[in-house]
């Protein structure tokens, strides 16, 4: 079955200073390791104000003006794990070649769950690691085009104890060719 995804909007907090050489140069993937879509330039879908957030924690301690960069997301050749059609190949993939992703010593921070808030390092070692193992794969064993990957990401306080709405919950984008994906980019001051 041939699937349409619109368009969204998706928002990537920074510096001022950064988003102009972004705009004016194109945007790069980053590589860390600990990012826990894996590799990508990273996209808050449908939400200024945790971008605006973000933005605010990468500029504090005078490292510049927080920013926000606006995109239209193209979400063709999306590994889409909104959607439930991608699970059962990522689990599949994880029973046939987990097992040697994980060297010793390597450990994903725990997600904690204290009197109804969810809390994360950020560092997602592991996370990072499969998923990077798994556009590869796609990409270069399956001859597979992928441009990004999406996720929705729970996090915050819940509204009340027995809730599952949680205030910083958010999907993300980690935009694997940026550059093919994102149009129509303008910068937001915070």
């Amino acid at each position: 079955m041939a699937v349409v995804k619109l368009p969204c909007r998706a928002y990537h907090g920074t510096t001022l200073e950064r988003a102009e050489r972004i705009l004016a140069d194109g945007a790069q993937g980053n590589d860390r390791d600990w990012e826990w879509l894996g590799w990508g330039f990273y996209l808050f879908q449908d939400a200024p104000y945790h971008a605006a957030e973000w933005a605010e924690f990468k500029s504090s301690g005078g490292k510049g003006l927080p920013a926000i960069i606006a995109a239209t997301v193209n979400l063709d050749n999306c590994f889409d794990l909104i959607d439930i059609d991608v699970w059962e190949y990522a689990r599949e993939f994880f029973n046939q070649f987990g097992s040697g992703l994980f060297g010793a010593g390597l450990v994903q921070d725990p997600i904690i769950i204290d009197n109804g808030e969810v809390t994360s390092s950020g560092y997602h070692y592991m996370d990072c690691r499969f998923m990077n193992a798994l556009v590869t794969f796609l990409r270069e064993d399956k001859k597979e085009t992928l441009w990004s990957v999406r996720a929705a990401f729970l996090e915050g306080r819940a509204i009340f104890p027995e809730s599952h709405l949680y205030d910083k919950a958010h999907v993300q984008i980690a935009a694997l060719e940026p550059n093919l994906i994102l149009a129509d980019c303008s910068i937001m001051a915070v």
